[in-house]
């Protein structure tokens, strides 16, 4: 048996067990280590429908930590395959590996995802939406419209298609066209339920709007996104579209989390604007 300090949280030497009256032990305590912490918050979810829900909040909360350590992402990944085992395969079970997969940047493994499935989920937009994405990544770029546009064919009232089709095109120089998918997306925006693919596609309408420089409309969509409260990074890119920018700086300086590089690359935008000359240069440095 391998001791633990409690109060230094260090492992330390190894002790025969002997069941008898010479070794007596009066607490056993997990060590706080982060491998613990995954067992103790996976292990009780039951495999069945009725869990899925808690098996999502656990994917989550590893891709969350994930970041800081990408080897948990294998963890992220069996979860997302008990998902799919709890929930008899369905396609939410499928997002759930794409998910996994997209955080850790396994473009190969993605596709391979999306490109294997057979059956009632083959042709579905949720395939040829990824389909698009991936191949807009690669440079496939006529091939990529085509399945981005087949998805918004198949799921014409699910915004992610429509948010997908808009991203591409924005990306492709072709403003006004975002818009228009950018705008059905909006409109059925209320067919998202998972918070993190609402905030995608807010983001995206929200980038649509300021390429065409209508930041009433962007400041719109940022209210889908939380308000700037939730959302300081696109609440200072808003800010400062509209020539807000000392406010847009103190948004900027609020941001922590995945966005922290492009706000700090927002702040010396904004310094530059003042006149900061020395505190853009400086903090162009540290991104």
């Amino acid at each position: 048996m391998r001791r633990y300090n409690v109060d230094s949280g260090k492992v330390g030497r190894v002790d025969p067990w002997r069941d008898d009256d010479r070794t007596k032990i009066a607490k056993v305590v997990l060590a706080d280590t982060m491998r613990n912490e995954i067992v103790r918050r996976t292990r009780d979810i039951a495999v069945d429908g009725a869990h899925l829900e808690e098996r999502a909040e656990a994917i989550r909360w590893l891709l969350d930590r994930a970041r800081e350590d990408s080897s948990i992402y294998k963890d992220a990944l069996a979860q997302a395959d008990l998902y799919a085992q709890g929930s008899g395969g369905n396609l939410e079970s499928l997002r759930w590996q794409q998910r996994v997969l997209q955080a850790k940047g396994d473009l190969q493994a993605e596709y391979a995802l999306l490109d294997g499935i057979s059956g009632v989920h083959r042709e579905t937009a949720f395939r040829y939406e990824g389909l698009g994405r991936l191949k807009a990544r690669l440079g496939l770029y006529v091939e990529a419209e085509q399945d981005l546009r087949r998805a918004v064919q198949l799921e014409p009232n699910d915004a992610r298609p429509h948010a997908a089709l808009a991203e591409f095109l924005r990306r492709r120089g072709r403003s006004h066209e975002a818009v228009a998918s950018a705008r059905r997306a909006e409109q059925t925006f209320g067919s998202l339920l998972d918070a993190g693919d609402k905030l995608q596609a807010a983001r995206t309408v929200l980038a649509c709007y300021l390429a065409v420089a209508d930041v009433d409309a962007a400041r719109d969509a940022l209210r889908l996104a939380g308000g700037g409260g939730a959302q300081p990074y696109l609440d200072g890119a808003v800010k400062y579209a509209a020539g807000e920018v000392d406010a847009a700086l103190v948004a900027f300086r609020l941001v922590t989390g995945p966005d922290a590089g492009r706000a700090q690359l927002g702040q010396a935008a904004c310094m530059v604007r003042l006149g900061q000359w020395q505190a853009a240069h400086d903090t162009l440095v540290r991104v």
